[in-house]
């Protein structure tokens, strides 16, 4: 049984514990603690703080169920800065920071629903799955808590990933490919006024590359950004060194990497074109997935959506999750609307009855899968 103070005590709880990336040792304690005080669960923290580079591991908990079948939720622990000192400020049933951090419930207000969704089925007695809880460390910075991970953890288990910027009862179906880069051209230096013949300006190089890009949403769906520009050393001096970074993204796998493959010859071919060089290192940050909106999985969430009375449906997002690394290593994971606003400012709110409605969909979900 979902218990609404109860959740608004545990939010309230977990967003006033200090957690920027790499340093979550406080919340991980707290959800330790939470999780181990419910019968029959069992909970601990993982062995991957060395890889990671955090100063705790992630947080597991496992609790049995009657059917044959293990259900995950998970949820990132960390949140992006300004989020030390946080003062959560309640106006009618919405809770903002003061203003002068983020609120955190990106993801506490993920974490607040499994905590409370797994009391609830602690306290039933009818069939359920068996659900496996996996809070992780570093998802703002690099997904590097799911990442340490064995690449065998799943075995095809279906995750629910409480970390969508909708409202609960939507489900992001996909999530893209996404590619990054630094490119560093080389030139020339020579003064810019005595011998400007001489030099082979790198920043020109950088321009030329990026005036030939096609940014922003492109015509197949994929996105392309140029993100950071930095070179040269005074006015009077032709820059020999310039530093571009940039990324893609497509729901295709196939059309990510055709954006990638057109950005670094645009980026040879300045270098060439003003007499210099370019070395350009790309990194798979992460591999796309996509269900579809009637895979059984899907359905059965939105199905149980709807008989808590929410409104069901499904999305695809552009942005990347935890589940981008779980799906890589072997999981089937999910991504569903935890209500969180105004994400990465100050102007963040959560909903407190939309934590409530999340943990009664992950209660559903558990008892029906």
């Amino acid at each position: 049984m979902i218990d609404p103070k109860r959740v608004e005590s545990t939010f309230l709880d977990l967003v006033q514990l200090d957690s920027p990336s790499k340093f979550e040792a406080p919340v991980a304690q707290y959800c330790l603690h939470a999780l181990q005080t419910i019968p029959g669960c069992t909970a601990w923290i993982d062995d991957t703080a060395p890889l990671s580079g955090s100063d705790t591991g992630n947080v597991r908990a496992f609790l049995p169920g009657s059917k044959p079948v293990t259900l995950y939720l998970t949820a990132h622990m960390d949140n992006v800065e300004p989020c030390r000192g946080v003062k959560p400020v309640i106006r009618d049933g919405v809770v903002y920071s003061d203003g002068t951090t983020v609120l955190g419930g990106d993801d506490k207000g993920g974490i607040a629903a499994i905590i409370e969704a797994v009391r609830g089925l602690s306290q039933s007695d009818e069939p359920r799955a068996s659900v496996g809880v996996l809070l992780t460390v570093q998802e703002e910075v690099g997904l590097f808590g799911s990442k340490s991970l064995p690449d065998d953890f799943f075995h095809g288990e279906t995750v629910l990933v409480c970390d969508g910027d909708s409202k609960p009862g939507i489900v992001d179906v996909g999530a893209p490919y996404h590619y990054t880069f630094k490119a560093e051209f080389r030139g020339v230096a020579s003064h810019a006024g005595v011998a400007p013949e001489a030099g082979r300006s790198a920043i020109q190089m950088a321009a030329w590359a990026i005036s030939q890009m096609k940014l922003g949403r492109l015509e197949n769906g994929a996105s392309a950004n140029v993100g950071k520009v930095s070179g040269g050393s005074a006015n009077n001096v032709i820059p020999a060194s310039c530093i571009v970074t940039g990324e893609c993204r497509s729901l295709d796998g196939d059309i990510a990497r055709g954006t990638m493959e057109s950005m670094e010859a645009i980026l040879q071919e300045a270098a060439a074109r003003f007499g210099g060089t370019v070395d350009s290192q790309w990194t798979l940050e992460y591999e796309g997935f996509r269900y579809a909106d009637d895979d059984p999985a899907v359905l059965r969430i939105l199905d149980a959506a709807r008989s808590l009375g929410l409104t069901a449906g499904t999305e695809v997002s552009g942005g990347g999750t935890d589940a981008n690394i779980l799906s890589a290593k072997g999981a089937r994971p999910l991504v569903l609307g935890a209500g969180m606003t105004d994400i990465h400012s100050t102007k963040e709110s959560i909903a407190l009855a939309d934590i409530v409605d999340l943990a009664r969909l992950l209660e559903a979900c558990a008892l029906s899968w």
